[in-house]
């Protein structure tokens, strides 16, 4: 939806450095937003479907890159039957990472899929064709941390980044040579079809017997 009004925003992730690798952490969404008649920049949780506020204020990046727990923070939930409160903003902020994925990459591979998703009605391998697809071809959104957020991570966990991001263009740099192979491999089909002389024409007489 915020794509197709055209409105800026940031995907946010909350992620919990000891628990990275398992997956483990919370997503919200930062955009323009409109509260009691007012605009400002805010965080839009959608797990619980609500806008964090401190002081009535909604809250943004700069409140979590602090890594210090907000006991105030309350959610003003769009729907009755979430909770006001959330554990992300709590004790959890002081010893996790924040990152963010840009809108603009988002789109583009919302696009990506647009062009080229086929339904082969396995959706986890879907995802992971897709995924790691868009991550070769540079199309999969990138997770963009700061220096000062990176050095949160341990170095076990920087040396995997690092190495992933290794594959990656090893085989990038791979899929070039299949290409430019392939494409050496056409020109040298094309050249020896040209190269060779037409078959001579050969005629026979009514005997049988050969007439050139």
């Amino acid at each position: 939806m915020l794509q197709r009004d055209g409105v800026h925003y940031t995907l946010v992730w909350i992620m919990d450095r000891a628990q990275t690798r398992a997956g483990a952490g919370h997503t919200v969404v930062e955009c323009p937003i409109t509260l009691d008649g007012q605009k400002a920049i805010g965080l839009i949780d959608m797990l619980e479907g609500g806008v964090p506020e401190v002081g009535g204020r909604p809250i943004d990046v700069s409140d979590l890159v602090r890594h210090e727990a907000m006991p105030d923070v309350r959610i003003r939930s769009f729907n009755a039957h979430k909770d006001d409160r959330s554990i992300y903003y709590g004790a959890s902020l002081e010893d996790g990472v924040i990152g963010v994925t840009l809108g603009e990459d988002l789109n583009r591979y919302f696009d990506f899929l647009k062009l080229t998703y086929f339904n082969l009605g396995f959706p986890r391998v879907e995802k992971l064709i897709y995924n790691v697809g868009g991550m070769v071809l540079g199309v999969f959104p990138p997770v963009y941390i700061t220096n000062s957020e990176a050095s949160r991570f341990d170095a076990w966990f920087l040396l995997e980044i690092a190495i992933a991001r290794t594959m990656i263009w090893t085989t990038r740099i791979l899929l070039v040579m299949l290409a430019f192979d392939g494409l050496l491999w056409i020109v040298r089909r094309v050249r020896r079809f040209r190269r060779t002389p037409p078959p001579r024409a050969v005629r026979t007489d009514h005997m049988g017997s050969r007439v050139f």
